[in-house]
C-alpha cells in the first residue's frame, strides 16, 4: 500500500494471527505517530477453541501433539471455569509467535525445536463468556488488554479441563471504541483509496463510510498546547517543550507524561500537529526532567 499509494508512513494497531480475522487498523502517514497508542487499547474477540486437541503453536495450524476423549461437560460447569480466568493473568507466551528472545522471534527458534527460557507476560481479562458450546467445539466472547493471546487462554483452558484444547478461530470484533461493523474489507479500502488517488471520489465520501478517520478527527481525543509558531521546528527535531516554547495565557495547569500523545496548537495560523512528548512537562512549572535535556540539547 506505502508505494501504491505514495504513503510517507504506513503502519498499524496489532498483528492478527494467520488463523485470525476481522479488525485491523491501519495508520496513514501522520497518524503512524499514533501506533503505541492504538497498541495499547484493550481488544474484544469472539474465539473457538477445540477441546481435546492440543498442539505445539495453541492454535489448529500447529502440530498436534496429543489428542483426547472429551468428557461430558456441563455448560455451567465450563461456564464457572471460564469465569475463573477473569482478572490479573500471568501468561505464557506461546512458543510460535512473534515475542523476542536474545534478538529472534521465539517462532524462530520453535521452528528449528531450539527451546528458550519461558517468557510470561502480566495481562488482564476484563470479561470473558461462553457464547455456546457444540462438542467439542467451545466459543467464547473476550474483553483483554493489549498483549493478550487467545490461543495461550485456549490452551490453558484445555490444561484445566484436562483434555487439551486448541484455538480454531478467532475474530478480533474490537481495538478501544473502534468496531469491526465500522470497518470496510481490505479490497473495498483499497477500491476506495484507487478512486481517490485518481481523484475520482470526493474526499467527503472517504470520510462518509466511516471507516477512514481523519488525523484531525482523531486529534479531538488529545490535549492541547498552544506553541509558538517559531518553536514548531524544534518540535519536529524532537525538542522537549520548555517554558519559552509556550503562547502566554493560553495553556491550563496538565501535567503531561514522557511519551504522550498531544495536539500543538498555533495560534496565529490556527494549525494543528500530532506530537509525541519525550519529556514530562507541566505547562505551569517546567519539569526537571525538561531542564536536563534542554541543557543537553544546547550543549550538543
Amino acid at each position: 500500500m506505502k508505494k501504491k499509494f505514495f504513503f510517507n508512513k504506513i503502519g498499524h494497531a496489532g498483528t492478527l494471527d494467520p488463523i485470525a480475522k476481522g479488525l485491523l487498523i491501519v495508520l496513514l502517514n501522520k497518524a503512524a505517530k499514533l501506533s503505541s497508542d492504538f497498541l495499547s487499547l484493550d481488544k474484544e474477540y469472539i474465539t473457538m477453541i477445540k477441546l481435546g486437541i492440543t498442539t505445539d503453536s495453541y492454535d489448529m495450524d500447529g502440530k498436534i501433539i496429543k489428542t483426547c476423549s472429551v468428557p461430558a461437560f456441563e455448560k455451567k460447569y465450563l461456564s464457572d471455569l471460564v469465569k475463573d480466568f477473569r482478572g490479573d493473568y500471568r501468561q505464557t507466551v506461546p512458543a510460535f509467535s512473534a515475542k523476542k528472545f536474545k534478538g529472534k522471534h521465539l517462532y524462530e527458534y520453535a521452528r528449528k525445536n531450539l527451546k528458550t527460557d519461558e517468557i510470561k507476560n502480566n495481562v488482564r481479562i476484563n470479561k470473558i463468556n461462553i457464547i455456546r458450546y457444540r462438542p467439542p467445539d467451545l466459543y467464547i466472547r473476550l474483553e483483554v488488554s493489549s498483549g493478550t493471546y487467545i490461543r495461550a487462554i485456549a490452551n490453558d483452558i484445555g490444561d484445566r479441563l484436562g483434555c487439551g484444547a486448541a484455538m480454531a478461530e478467532l475474530e478480533r470484533v474490537r481495538i478501544g471504541s473502534f468496531s469491526v461493523k465500522d470497518a470496510l474489507k481490505a479490497e473495498e479500502a483499497i477500491k476506495i483509496l484507487n478512486e481517490y488517488n485518481n481523484k475520482k471520489t470526493d474526499p467527503k465520501k472517504i470520510s462518509g463510510t466511516g471507516a477512514f478517520i481523519s488525523v484531525k478527527d482523531l486529534a479531538r481525543n488529545y490535549k492541547k498546547i498552544y506553541v509558538k509558531e517559531k518553536f514548531l521546528k524544534d518540535l519536529e527535531m524532537n525538542s522537549p517543550l520548555y517554558e519559552k516554547m509556550l503562547e502566554p495565557g493560553l495553556n491550563a495547569g496538565d501535567e503531561f507524561e514522557p511519551g504522550q500523545i498531544v495536539v500543538i496548537k498555533l495560534k496565529k495560523s490556527g494549525k494543528s500537529y500530532i506530537h509525541r512528548l519525550i519529556a514530562g512537562f507541566n505547562p505551569k512549572e517546567i519539569s526537571l526532567e525538561n531542564k536536563k535535556l534542554s541543557k543537553s540539547l544546547s550543549m550538543n
